[in-house]
Formats: structure tokens, sequence, C-alpha cells
């Protein structure tokens, strides 16, 4: 079997898990990070829907930091991965930057290294 197989059979059965669990954050991030530079447009659709279920979650008045060594941060740091990704594919650049940003400031850490994206942002000067 062919890695390309593979890797259909793989989204498929991704694709099947969201149409029977599609709160699954889990399936959302993943399937967001798949499409991120190939169809960004799809995968930007998976993110804000995987951000928008996450923020319901996050207290509206939270104004702290999310610790990545908690497993349960893990899926929201890989939707803003996906959705930064997307963005930039799509040259967004102010929602890309605007998205890095947040993810710093929530993450200060920075375990995914986003803040390596701003230096392939046209718009990091202007800012």
């Amino acid at each position: 079997m062919s890695e390309s197989t593979t890797d259909n059979e793989f989204v498929w059965s991704l694709q099947a898990l969201h149409r029977e669990e599609p709160q699954n954050l889990g399936v959302i991030a993943s399937l967001a990070a798949h499409y991120a530079s190939d169809e960004p447009e799809t995968a930007l659709e998976y993110a804000e829907k995987g951000l928008a279920l996450a923020a319901a979650l996050i207290p509206t008045d939270f104004t702290g930091t999310m610790d990545w060594r908690e497993e349960s941060n893990h899926t929201y740091f890989a939707l803003l991965h996906s959705a930064i990704v997307a963005n930039m594919f799509m040259g967004d650049n102010d929602e890309a930057w605007r998205l890095i940003n947040h993810s710093l400031t929530v993450n200060p850490r920075d375990h995914l290294s986003v803040r390596l994206f701003r230096d392939q942002l046209p718009a990091y000067v202007a800012h």
C-alpha cells in the first residue's frame, strides 16, 4: 500500500469520525492540520470551527496564560497553529499576525514556535 493511499484512508477515517462526532476537537484539529498547506480554505474552516468550540470552553473573562504542559490545551494550540498556517497560505497576513499575537499572549513559552512565522509575514515590518 502506498503512502498516499494510507494518508487518504487516514483522512477518510477522520472525516467519517468527524461526521459521527462533529464537536470532537481532536478530530477537527487533525483535519485542520492535514489541510493547512495544501487546502488552506478547508483547513481554515476546520480550524475556525474548532476554535469557536474551544472558545465556548474558555471563561469569557479569562485573561491569563494557558500552559502547554496541560494536555487539555494541546488541541487549542494545534488549532491556532493550523489557522495561522492556513491564513498565511491564503495571504491574509493581518489575520495570521493577529492569531500569532494571540497565541504568544496565551502561550508565551511558544512550544509550537509560532513566533518564527512573524519573520515570514510581509506585514511584520508594519507591526
